[in-house]
């Protein structure tokens, strides 16, 4: 009799969570299941979009086995939906425990994207401005000139334009020190430029928006981040900070290389307490979902307003300052959390990341509605070509409007 009212019990549970789960992804298939609606056919492939992703899985496959690498995930948007996600590879080097779409990787700088996005869902509420001073919501920051202090606002923290000297205490970050203790540093720190004069790429003077948030919503950003974003676009396995890492049972771990081979490499918690510069883990699946509401699909989340006044350039970027020669840009920008090349008629916003010893990029074509995301365990030649590959073999698939093929032009990039 127990065991009769306890399969009944979880019956009505599992019946309430897939019912009430489809208001958090609409997606849910279980939830469709159970209300008797049908699975909606995904409409067919033209065939130079199928060609391109039969040509870009046959490059990762290659690229992968011409380098040893050990593992990496894919995933590609087009017209609203997802096109394609898989696994390659395996978790770790000695195992056949294979990478699928629900492996979760660290992020690294991907996790920069994510704080313009939830900093524009405020500003469309009317809760502050990018151009609101940050002493406003974070009385606490202080640099060594009160002056300067006093100018800066959210557009300077979100495209590095604080006037600090480049990756102020990295290297102290590095060698694990915390967030918390160093931006109370930053007043140490001489200053190189004026506010919005020189990007210089941060992970401490970036991550007060973080304070920003917490003090404004009065909800940590961590949470914040969860409730607005992950939750409402079913990144189910998307999480931040160290303890949530290592509590995944589905984990891709990092891997170091020697001339020969790659050996595993224990996850740190290095970077994880700048939360919203390199906070975030997450799968492939999670961050095809996240590719969507980028390029316009989730108007219910974020407008495409909003998302232009994201993805506009704020600062002109010096050849030296891009980590994007693999693209070989006619211009490069960095706009609100995220990178922006011109090459001819196109544009491509972008990222990159790295930290122990995860790399991953993200790039997108809003215009074309295409956008792909790569996930990697190891640092790699790879890794560095990857998204300048595809957006390659795309531009040559409709006929290469941009002029004769090149050839892409790989690094493995040095800070993102």
């Amino acid at each position: 009799m127990t065991k009769k009212y306890g399969v009944t019990l979880f019956g009505i549970v599992l019946f309430l969570l897939a019912v009430n789960h489809t208001a958090w992804a609409p997606t849910n298939w279980f939830g469709r299941l159970l209300r008797g609606e049908k699975e909606k056919e995904a409409p067919k492939l033209d065939p130079a979009t199928q060609e391109l992703i039969t040509k870009y899985e046959e490059y990762v496959r290659f690229s992968m086995g011409e380098e040893n690498i050990p593992g990496a995930a894919v995933a590609i948007v087009k017209g609203g939906r997802v096109i394609f996600a898989k696994g390659f590879g395996v978790k770790e080097v000695q195992s056949n425990d294979s990478i699928n779409t629900a492996t979760v990787f660290r992020l690294a700088s991907l996790s920069k994207g994510f704080s313009p996005v939830l900093v524009g869902m405020l500003v469309e509420e009317g809760c502050l401005e990018w151009d609101d001073k940050v002493l406003d919501y974070a009385p606490s920051f202080e640099l060594r000139s009160l002056s300067q202090t006093r100018q800066i606002n959210m557009r300077h923290l979100l495209s590095h334009t604080v006037g600090l000297p480049p990756h102020s205490y990295d290297f102290s970050l590095d060698h694990g020190d915390t967030y918390e203790r160093l931006v109370r540093r930053l007043k140490e720190v001489r200053l190189s430029y004026k506010p919005g004069e020189m990007h210089t790429y941060q992970n401490i003077a970036y991550s007060v928006v973080g304070d920003v948030v917490h003090n404004l919503t009065g909800e940590k950003y961590a949470n914040l981040l969860a409730r607005r974003i992950f939750q409402p676009l079913g990144m189910y396995n998307a999480t931040t900070g160290y303890g949530a890492m290592m509590a995944a049972k589905n984990v891709a771990y990092p891997h170091k290389p020697t001339d020969k081979y790659y050996y595993k490499t224990p996850i740190s918690d290095l970077y994880y307490s700048a939360v919203p510069a390199a906070g975030v883990n997450a799968s492939v699946e999670d961050m095809a979902q996240w590719l969507l509401l980028l390029l316009g699909h989730r108007p219910d989340l974020i407008s495409d307003k909003m998302l232009d006044q994201i993805f506009e350039p704020q600062v002109k970027l010096l050849r030296g300052a891009c980590n994007c020669s693999v693209w070989n840009p006619d211009e490069s920008y960095y706009a609100l959390g995220w990178r922006v090349l011109d090459k001819g008629d196109q544009r491509i916003i972008l990222h990159g990341g790295y930290v122990n010893s995860y790399r991953t990029e993200i790039a997108f074509d809003r215009e074309n509605d295409l956008g792909i995301v790569v996930l990697s365990n190891g640092v790699s030649r790879f890794i560095g070509e990857s998204t300048a590959a595809f957006f390659q073999m795309h531009r040559d698939l409709q006929g290469n409007p941009g002029g004769e093929r090149e050839r892409v032009r790989g690094s493995e990039g040095e800070n993102f």
